[in-house]
């Protein structure tokens, strides 16, 4: 059997940034960014993407041009800094077997570098292709921060489809030892004993969100002015 590990990009590049977290009371969730060996397909930050409405929706609200911030990494965390609020996202990497080589090559290429549909990071078995298994490793920073920092509230970008508003995961890993309800479940019970805000109500500011129409920008726009930006 073959067995691919994909890991987060901020492993690879260095995107902690003391300052920013040890001062931010605005944590973001996402789910994943690959990181590819391919480095002019990564993301330069979170949410980096040209495709992805999380920083145009920072620009709109702040009436800039919706590419201000656009592969400017500077920009974003001089803007983080000032507005104390910071990125993490709950998969540090994924682990994907298949006892056809092809075919795991060919969901790794298709499912995971391209697209970024979470539906894809968060299913444990695909009948897509070969049989293909995939195992999640999450992000212990996160839980981290929570413990430590100056936090106050929690947001995701995940969606209510993928995290209900009672905070039910989709899917659920109840065969998992840490599987992904427990992780949240375990980050939601940190923030009631920290009197920590989990916001319930999640819009994906991603492409596929967007264009679908899954996701209106104006109401994307006053989230993120609510939740991120707390106008």
């Amino acid at each position: 059997m073959k067995v691919k590990k994909i890991n987060h990009i901020s492993l690879h590049n260095e995107w902690y940034d003391n300052e920013i977290y040890s001062k931010a009371e605005t944590l973001v969730l996402g789910s994943f960014n690959p990181y590819n060996n391919d480095v002019t397909k990564n993301a330069d930050y979170y949410y980096g993407r040209s495709s992805n409405h999380l920083w145009k929706s920072v620009s709109r609200n702040n009436k800039l041009n919706e590419d201000y911030f656009c592969n400017n990494l500077d920009r974003k965390k001089t803007f983080m800094l000032n507005n104390l609020f910071c990125f993490y996202d709950v998969v540090d990497s994924l682990i994907i077997s298949c006892d056809d080589d092809n075919s795991l090559d060919e969901y790794v290429n298709n499912k995971i570098f391209n697209n970024f549909l979470d539906q894809n990071v968060f299913k444990s078995k695909t009948r897509d292709y070969y049989p293909i298994s995939i195992k999640r490793v999450y992000n212990q920073k996160v839980i981290e921060l929570l413990n430590t920092g100056k936090i106050k509230k929690v947001i995701h970008t995940m969606g209510n489809n993928t995290i209900t508003k009672g905070f039910e995961t989709n899917p659920k890993e109840n065969n998992e030892k840490i599987g992904f309800q427990k992780y949240i479940d375990f980050i939601k019970a940190i923030c009631e004993s920290r009197n920590i805000t989990f916001v319930e109500e999640s819009y994906s500011p991603s492409q596929y969100a967007i264009k679908t129409k899954k996701v209106e920008i104006k109401s994307l726009d006053k989230w993120i002015s609510d939740n991120v930006l707390n106008k």
